[in-house]
């Protein structure tokens, strides 16, 4: 079933987008209104590990408190959509974005 809906990176960083080691906002617009959610990807929390290990913080690197964040393994489009696409067929959709 094809979801409706929309959607895109809100990035502030000044840099150029690396689609495999980002923390992100997405945007999306569904059902008439705007939702907001987070995006990280998983090379980009392994090295806020790394970082946290070296400043010590977060125990050294032994965690990294993450709330209502997907993890996703790239920030190219196709795999943004099969994510949300997933989340919203599994009614999970309104638990990350608000």
């Amino acid at each position: 079933m094809e979801e409706n809906y929309t959607f895109k990176i809100y990035f502030p960083g000044e840099n150029e987008l690396d689609k495999t080691n980002e923390a992100v906002d997405l945007i999306v617009k569904k059902d008439g209104k705007e939702y907001t959610g987070s995006l990280i990807t998983l090379r980009h929390l392994n090295e806020l590990f790394v970082k946290n290990q070296g400043t010590r913080e977060c125990a050294n690197g032994s965690y990294f408190p993450i709330l209502k964040q997907i993890v996703i393994r790239n920030l190219e489009k196709e795999t943004i959509k099969k994510t949300l696409d997933d989340l919203i067929k599994r009614n999970e959709f309104d638990y990350f974005f608000n």
